[in-house]
Formats: structure tokens, sequence, C-alpha cells
């Protein structure tokens, strides 16, 4: 019998595999669409239609937009929201806020952490 869990068929057009982890999953974005010469520039013309106001401001507003949303979201959920520093085990801090509920299905935590770039 093939299990499919909820996540990995709700994304499955978007994604490879499936969500196979006991107790959480961890989300490295990967976008091979800015790792070439021009990609931000593409990227920002796919989400925003134009890249006219692209510039380092627009960006940091971007990414800041995106962030206040996370924790905003996080906050009205009561998700622990917690930085990291780089290097820093996340696995510790994320054992003492498992859920003790065996059929709690949901976010119950989000960490955030800047990793160092591949290229």
């Amino acid at each position: 019998m093939k299990y499919t869990d909820d996540l990995s068929e709700h994304y499955s057009e978007i994604i490879d595999g499936r969500y196979d982890c006991i107790d959480r999953i961890v989300l490295n974005a990967y976008c091979l669409i800015l790792l070439v010469p021009g990609g931000v520039r593409n990227w920002y013309r796919i989400i925003k239609g134009s890249d006219i106001d692209l510039d380092t401001n627009a960006l940091m507003r971007f990414a800041g937009k995106f962030s206040r949303r996370v924790q905003a979201y996080a906050k009205s959920k009561s998700i622990p929201f917690i930085h990291f520093r780089t290097g820093e085990r996340k696995y510790t801090e994320a054992e003492k806020l498992l859920p003790q509920d065996k059929s709690f299905i949901g976010i119950f935590a989000i960490f955030c952490s800047r990793a160092p770039s591949l290229l």
C-alpha cells in the first residue's frame, strides 16, 4: 500500500519525493533561477510583472515584508518563531517544543537561521 501524506500530496506538482519524517520538516530553499546571471531580475519580473523599480532597496523591502508576514502568521497562531545563529543546533530546541499530542498535525515551531552560500 502506497502512503501519501497531506503535505506531499498538496505540493506534488512542485516537489520531488514526499515528506517522510516523523517529527519535523526542514525546507531548504534552492531556486535555480536565482543562481544564474540576471536570475534575480527575472525572478522579480515574474513576481512583480516588471523590473522597472528593481533596486537594492526594493529587494530589501520585499525580504522584510516576507519576514514580517511569516512572523505575523506565527504570532497569530501562537507558533514559536526562533532565530538561530549559523551553526547552532536546532534539534535540541525542536525536541523541547514537540507537541505532546500524538495526533497533532501542523506547524509547531518556525526556526530562522542564515545559511552560507553554496557558491
